[in-house]
């Protein structure tokens, strides 16, 4: 699962990574960043729950469909 996030403060890459269940982060610019979780758990009430302990708004959220190229990449690594 892949997610998008926008908080409504700017954060650093070592307060997100301890989000429960995600494995990878990239900061796309600004307040946003993309999230991505491992097997099929549902990241997302973690990015909110991590939001609210940390006194973070989230502006938006949203979950990202892989490309067939991105899952034929994963498949043959």
């Amino acid at each position: 699962q892949t997610v998008l996030v926008e908080f409504d403060k700017e954060i650093d890459v070592e307060q997100i990574n301890t989000i429960k269940g995600v494995v990878k982060t990239i900061h796309v610019k600004d307040k946003q960043w993309l999230c991505q979780g491992a097997d099929a758990e549902d990241i997302r009430p973690n990015i909110f729950n991590f939001a609210v302990k940390k006194g973070l708004s989230v502006l938006s959220m949203q979950e990202k469909e892989k490309s067939l190229e991105e899952e034929f990449q994963e498949l043959t690594k």
